[in-house]
């Protein structure tokens, strides 16, 4: 796992690119496209739902601070906090160094927060893994749930700088907003989900 750089050589044209190797993904194109009829390729290439897939992963790493599929960071020396510190991901499973002496490094952790180990002489860099091993079933669900709205949106019909709307029946009803009154994705089905595994420092056991 990691971040590598692919170079393409098609003779007379050639290019780089970077391309991450995960431990999982948080669900399938095929399970996506089950979960609505007008999910179909003629609308929705495979490249745009990937693209949607990766969308919702990146925002659920970014309102919880966790990584719901094994991830490597690659954190040079002189980024890396000082020993004892807290490592800047959560869920660390292996921190390996790089450099003169490499090798797994033993790592104290205290619930879901790990310090920093000490190094050896000559290490150039760590790679930190991290992340959960295993999708949580609650997870996969939410985002398939979010990239379904991302990619059908405008079938709501709702204005996007929306926050209420009144029915045809009658009644005006406030929508759940991004941003507004704790609302992260708009959707409170996969904010209450999300909610469940943020980590607050201040909400956890002490840590110094």
């Amino acid at each position: 796992m990691g971040v590598y750089a692919v170079r393409w050589d098609g003779g007379d044209v050639q290019d780089m690119t970077a391309v991450e190797v995960v431990g999982g993904l948080l669900f399938g194109v095929q399970e996506l496209r089950a979960a609505d009829p007008d999910l179909t390729v003629q609308r929705f290439p495979a490249a745009v739902v990937v693209g949607a897939r990766t969308t919702v992963e990146t925002e659920f790493e970014r309102i919880t601070g966790r990584s719901f599929v094994r991830r490597t960071l690659y954190v040079p020396v002189e980024s890396l906090p000082e020993w004892g510190a807290l490592l800047p991901v959560v869920d660390v499973a292996d921190v390996t160094a790089l450099g003169a002496t490499p090798g797994r490094l033993p790592v104290e952790r205290l619930g879901v927060y790990a310090y920093a180990p000490e190094l050896p002489e000559g290490t150039t860099g760590v790679e930190i893994l991290y992340g959960l091993s295993m999708v949580p079933e609650g997870i996969r669900r939410a985002g398939l749930l979010y990239a379904r709205w991302l990619l059908l949106e405008d079938r709501s019909g709702i204005p996007d700088r929306a926050t209420s709307f009144q029915a045809a029946e009658g009644g005006t009803y406030a929508l759940s907003t991004p941003g507004r009154a704790g609302a992260e994705t708009g959707l409170p089905a996969v904010d209450a989900v999300l909610d469940g595994y943020r980590h607050k420092l201040i909400e956890s056991v002490m840590v110094t």
